[in-house]
């Protein structure tokens, strides 16, 4: 990201936000004031060996020249070829929403097991209600006391925890009798996951 501002075309070393959340001038007010190329472009203030050239109208004292260090520990150090800009897409030739989603999904990004959940063999309903789960967004005690509508959110069946959506169904005491329950008549050997997502 920062290779394609260095080479950008549009973007001003001093006056623009390219680093961090403000303007390198309201940053090093000092060294804005000693710069003899205010509003040139970042790609204009390297080097063609690769280094930053600030053009200061005189020699720097002691304060300036810590101020400058801050400033260089801040942008870093450019690459030695800036050209223009380009886009680029490392995923692919082009980008296509389809090709974005596929790459967080490869990468782990995306978990949500959308075949196994949305198909015409589950209830709506039930499709729903584990959707709702995945995402935390069911009505339980931990939502209610934030939103204040409940004054204690401790799980009703072992009164320990919070009563989150992964402990109500999942890591309860009570809730993990009846899944071992349920594991142990079918003969299934399993181990819950963390959360709702994971598990389906």
């Amino acid at each position: 990201m920062l290779e394609q501002l260095y080479r950008s075309n549009s973007i001003h070393f001093w006056e623009d936000v390219w680093i961090g959340e403000r303007s390198l001038k309201s940053v090093f007010i000092n060294l804005f004031k000693i710069s003899r190329t205010k509003e040139d472009l970042v790609k204009d203030m390297i080097t063609a060996d690769g280094a930053w050239d600030f053009h200061f109208r005189r020699d720097l004292n002691a304060r300036e020249i810590l101020e400058v260090a801050n400033l260089l520990q801040l942008i870093g150090e450019p690459p030695v070829n800036v050209n223009d800009d380009v886009r680029s897409w490392r995923y692919g030739d082009t980008f296509t929403i389809a090709n974005a989603y596929s790459t967080l999904e490869d990468g782990g990004l995306l978990r949500f097991p959308n075949k196994q959940l949305w198909n015409s063999k589950v209830p709506l309903k039930m499709s729903f209600f584990a959707w709702t789960l995945c995402y935390k967004r069911e009505p339980t005690l931990d939502s209610l006391f934030r939103a204040g509508l409940v004054q204690d959110e401790n799980c009703l069946m072992c009164h320990q925890f919070a009563e989150t959506n992964d402990h109500l169904f999942f890591h309860c005491k009570t809730a993990h009798a009846i899944w071992s329950y349920f594991f142990t008549s079918f003969g299934v050997y399993w181990v819950l996951a963390s959360d709702v997502k994971m598990n389906l």
